[in-house]
């Protein structure tokens, strides 16, 4: 009976590593196209860039929406989890080319523990959705977890 030498078990424990971690891999993809369409222009054309800013007073995010209406946002925010949907429906009419997005969309930001929940102001000017998200002032550190914001 031949003995395997250590590099032919290492060998076959980094292959069946491997094996196991683009099989697991593999099987998210699977499922993320398969929940979201087989590139994000079929359900999630136009999914906006997102700019974060912090100064000592407050964070602000911007999104970048440009042709949505204010009433076509929700802003909603679960225990510190901040999420801004939008949708928009395409119009089908006399398109040769179509690249501004349609559809639907959703991100979620998980909020630092700084940020004063009960003061989320947003308001949307000029295709920019702008959160503004206050730090709390010294020590004070209570307030709601869950709630939706109105935009100005």
């Amino acid at each position: 009976m031949k003995q395997k030498d250590w590099k032919s078990d290492y060998e076959e424990l980094v292959h069946e590593l491997t094996d196991r971690f683009f099989g697991e891999f593999d099987s998210v993809v699977n499922h993320f196209t398969q929940e979201f369409g087989n590139t994000f222009g079929k359900k999630f054309h136009g999914i906006p860039p997102v700019n974060v800013f912090e100064n000592s007073e407050t964070y602000r995010l911007d999104v970048s929406a440009p042709g949505l209406v204010r009433e076509a946002f929700k802003i909603e925010l679960h225990n510190n989890m901040l999420t801004v949907s939008a949708s928009r429906s395409a119009d089908n009419t006399g398109f040769i080319r179509r690249e501004f997005g349609f559809g639907h969309f959703k991100r979620t930001f998980r909020l630092p523990k700084t940020v004063n929940t009960d003061e989320i102001k947003a308001g949307y000017k000029e295709g920019v959705l702008h959160i503004h998200l206050p730090k709390f002032q010294e020590d004070d550190t209570t307030a709601s977890t869950g709630r939706s914001i109105n935009i100005d």
